[in-house]
């Protein structure tokens, strides 16, 4: 089959924009977003330091957060446990940030004086908690670690809920 000259330069742009598509195509990389953080205030400028994950180096992703598109690591739960809060405030601060992989190694998204923050980490109790049981139809929790619980208690999952006990 021959092709005439407008079907040669259809056939030519057509493997052009199929190329072009090709080498720009997003990468989206591993892991969530950390959740939005909570602003009393208000900023005229909404900003856009990234459109996709391609923008953003290494691990991170581009996350919306609160009109603004920001390069921030996937969301992650730390080990450890933020220290006790005993301040309670009635208006609501900005939170700094909504996961543990925001904040320095050794330190959790903690809630201080109603808001989000870093905080370094308190470690765990001494003691153990024994073997998890493996749970189809998990309950309420009623403790979120360690310093969540009075005395020298762990917080445990000796059944299907997590609770303060003894240690073992």
């Amino acid at each position: 089959m021959k092709m005439n000259g407008i079907q040669a330069s259809l056939l030519g742009l057509l493997i052009c924009v199929v190329a072009l598509r090709t080498s720009s195509a997003q990468i989206v990389k591993p892991g969530v977003c950390p959740p939005e953080r909570f602003f009393n205030s208000s900023y005229f400028t909404k900003t856009r330091e990234c459109e996709n994950d391609n923008k953003c180096t290494g691990s991170k992703k581009c996350c919306e957060d609160n009109g603004y598109a920001i390069c921030k690591p996937p969301a992650e739960e730390r080990a450890g446990t933020c220290p006790e809060n005993p301040n309670k405030t009635t208006k609501r601060p900005d939170d700094f940030c909504t996961s543990d992989s925001e904040c320095a190694p050794g330190s959790k998204c903690c809630l201080k004086d109603g808001g989000k923050t870093c905080l370094p980490s308190v470690g765990e109790k001494k003691g153990s908690c024994g073997k998890q049981p493996i749970c189809f139809v998990p309950t309420r929790p009623y403790c979120n670690g360690d310093t969540g619980c009075p005395g020298d208690e762990k917080c445990c999952q000796p059944e299907c809920t997590i609770k303060c006990m003894k240690p073992l």
